[in-house]
Parts: structure tokens; C-alpha cells; sequence
């Protein structure tokens, strides 16, 4: 049964209280939902249960899935993440299908190639630039080599 953008909506609101640890939330249960062409982005759906969930065509720009049990789930587009890197301690996300890095506000939310992404890391944390930081710069590397040991295995 396809869940409604209404009801996901309340659900997600209600795993946000319950993530904050306020009264009336509630993890988010979507096992096994229909979730096809769902508007998700920016959804923070950190440990919610999305085993077996359809998710073909849903947007997830921007949403933060980390912890979540995506097990047995069925995406249209082979996605990663590395979470708690980088100057924000946020997650970085790669979709190797399409070939995108999601990485906070870089290129206004739209992301970029891993091949942008490596110079942009490299242009804000590399040795030479002006932000220089060998903690940022080692933990977006180690993401990027990650990146790519997976890219085009799915």
C-alpha cells in the first residue's frame, strides 16, 4: 500500500520529536512501504526502519539516512554514505547511478561529479588553500577513495 505524502509527512515529523527524544514522537516505521516517487528530501530519517521499503523514483536529495535499515530495500540508484566528516560533522552522500556527491550546501544543495567533488575538496582543504585543515582533507580523501573502490560495482 503507497503511503500518502501527507501521512509519510506526519511520520517523519513524529521520528524528528522522537529523535530529539520529545513527547508524542515515534520511530519511523516504513517496512515494506511504497514509498515509489515520495518527496523525502532533506527528510532526516536517521535509524528509521526502511527494511524492504520500496523506494524507486523517491527524492532523497539531502536526506540524512544514516543508522537507518535500509536491508532488503529496493532503490532505483546505488547510494552511499560516509557520515560525521568534514568541518560540519555531516554526511556525505554518493550516488554512484548518477555519478553525484551530496555534501551540504556545495553547489547549492545540487552536489557535483566525484571528480568535482575530489578538486573542491582539495581546493577548500588541500595543503595550499586558503582553509587549509589535514583532519577535514584526510576524512573527505578517505571518503572519496571509498567512492571510487565502489564506483560502477552495482
Amino acid at each position: 500500500m503507497q503511503i500518502t505524502q501527507e501521512k509519510l509527512n506526519e511520520i517523519i515529523a513524529s521520528h524528528g520529536k522522537w529523535l530529539r527524544d520529545e513527547e508524542g514522537g515515534q520511530r519511523a516505521d516504513l517496512r515494506g512501504a511504497d514509498l515509489r516517487g515520495a518527496d523525502l528530501s532533506g527528510a532526516d530519517l536517521r535509524c528509521a526502519d526502511l527494511s524492504g521499503a520500496d523506494l524507486r523514483g523517491a527524492d532523497l536529495r539531502c536526506a540524512d539516512l544514516s543508522g537507518a535499515d535500509l536491508s532488503g530495500a529496493d532503490l532505483d540508484d546505488y547510494i552511499v554514505q560516509v557520515v560525521r566528516i568534514g568541518s560540519r560533522k555531516g554526511t556525505t552522500t554518493y550516488n554512484d547511478t548518477t555519478d553525484n556527491v551530496l555534501c551540504g550546501c556545495w553547489n547549492n544543495y545540487k552536489g557535483g561529479t566525484l571528480a568535482e567533488f575530489e578538486q573542491r575538496v582539495e581546493d577548500t582543504y588541500g595543503k595550499n588553500s586558503e582553509y587549509a585543515n589535514e583532519q577535514y582533507y584526510a576524512e573527505y580523501v578517505a571518503a572519496i577513495a571509498f567512492f571510487k573502490a565502489i564506483k560502477g560495482r552495482m
